[in-house]
């Protein structure tokens, strides 16, 4: 369900080292930024559901994505400055498949279409990338610049997918269409409303940080 995704999105982030909740018109710290994400979920956050299958797909925008890789001590303070100057137009979405009915069972265990588990994983890992279709502004087709397929195990009844993509500059909407060949019925869209999202507080610039807020 949504908490379920809150996890993977920003329970990530909690416990954040960033203290500061101070803003200013240059833009705001890193807990105030995760705050308004927080406010503002819907956003950020779509759900589809087909028969018994729910996608939740979230977006993670270029500063949550610079956030997070401080907190995992990956990025210095100069290295999120130039990551953000050359990342700005970079989006990664979360994808995530699951059939809430069954429990804690792993969705690929579920049966479909005389499939075998095997045919299931080497479709999400592998075919499941050409059936998904980004599009800017209603018409511009966007390249997925990486797919991740994150194999569970049985370990979570979820499946996971990772999409990144760069977006053309001034992009205001952004509508992912899906055609699910194992569990789906037919086509699927989610869209993002880039220009509200832009239309929150910036996030300040990580050469404001101050050294205690990290």
């Amino acid at each position: 369900m949504r908490g379920s995704v809150r996890h993977s999105m920003i329970l990530l982030f909690a416990g954040c080292l960033f203290s500061s909740m101070g803003s200013s018109s240059l833009g705001v710290y890193p807990n105030a930024y995760i705050q308004l994400y927080n406010e503002n979920q819907s956003l950020f956050m779509k759900t589809e559901q087909c028969g018994e299958v729910q996608y939740t797909i979230g977006l993670l925008t270029a500063e949550l994505k610079v956030i997070q890789a401080m907190q995992r001590g990956t990025l210095t303070l100069q290295e999120a400055q130039e990551w953000l100057q050359n990342k700005e137009n970079e989006v990664s979405l979360l994808f995530q498949i699951e059939i809430p009915s069954k429990g804690y069972q792993e969705f690929l265990t579920y049966e479909a279409d005389s499939t075998t588990y095997e045919e299931r994983v080497v479709y999400y890992a592998f075919g499941f990338q050409k059936d998904i279709l980004l599009i800017a502004n209603n018409k511009l087709p966007v390249t997925i610049g990486a797919y991740h397929f994150e194999r569970t195990y049985g370990m979570s009844a979820k499946g996971s997918i990772t999409l990144q993509a760069t977006l053309p500059k001034g992009t205001e909407t952004l509508h992912l269409y899906f055609n699910d060949h194992i569990y789906g019925k037919g086509q699927r869209s989610v869209a993002f409303d880039l220009k509200k999202i832009a239309s929150l507080p910036k996030l300040k610039a990580p050469r404001k940080w101050k050294k205690q807020n990290v």
